[in-house]
């Protein structure tokens, strides 16, 4: 947080800037009038509740999938994506396996089919199957809360082109819902000499 003064004909006002660094960057969060009574100390002292917390971990698990993805359609072009989740614990069978381990590939209870961790069922679909090398294929991942309002209220869709949907109505999200950025708008701060 950052107070400001402004004085101007003997009277003053007082405005407060709320910001975050974010890659070497301030950002703005918020910005007006310092009402005394407000500091912005609740924002700041909030702890995430379980929901908050679900809902965090499942977009870190779809990146985690999609990761594992991508490595493993690197590894083995000839192959593509994956039909299921499980070669993602395994690796492609032309790939020794020591080496896929070196890779980070996932642990064991991915391969669990239907895949549910922190609160989401997560479900793998291949959608398009790879053409040798030009293509690795196509994939969707979507998360959805196992108890809608309870473990979550978020869904997620995560698609081969690593565009993350999200709606909060009670259904699995898909590619029409609104994206993670169009969601988080930031202010850059720009200064000028």
């Amino acid at each position: 947080m950052l107070p400001l003064r402004v004085e101007s004909g003997g009277e003053s006002q007082s405005f407060i800037v709320r910001m975050h660094l974010e890659d070497h960057e301030w950002r703005i969060d918020d910005f007006g009038p310092w009402e005394k009574t407000d500091l912005g100390i609740q924002e700041l002292l909030h702890e995430p509740t379980e929901m908050e917390k679900n809902e965090a971990a499942a977009r870190e698990t779809l990146g985690e999938i999609e990761g594992a993805l991508r490595r493993y359609a690197g590894v083995n072009p000839r192959i593509g994506y994956p039909s299921t989740l499980k070669a993602l614990t395994v690796g492609p069978p032309d790939v020794d396996p020591e080496a896929w381990r070196s890779l980070g590939v996932l642990d064991e209870s991915f391969a669990a089919d239907p895949l549910f961790k922190n609160g989401y069922r997560f479900q793998y679909l291949l959608t398009s199957v790879g053409d040798g090398l030009q293509s690795p294929g196509q994939f969707e991942l979507i998360a959805v809360p196992t108890e809608f309002g309870v473990t979550g209220k978020t869904s997620f869709y995560l698609d081969y082109t690593g565009t993350l949907h999200m709606t909060t109505e009670n259904r699995p999200a898909n590619e029409e819902d609104r994206t993670i950025d169009e969601s988080v708008k930031r202010v850059r701060l720009v200064t000028v000499d």
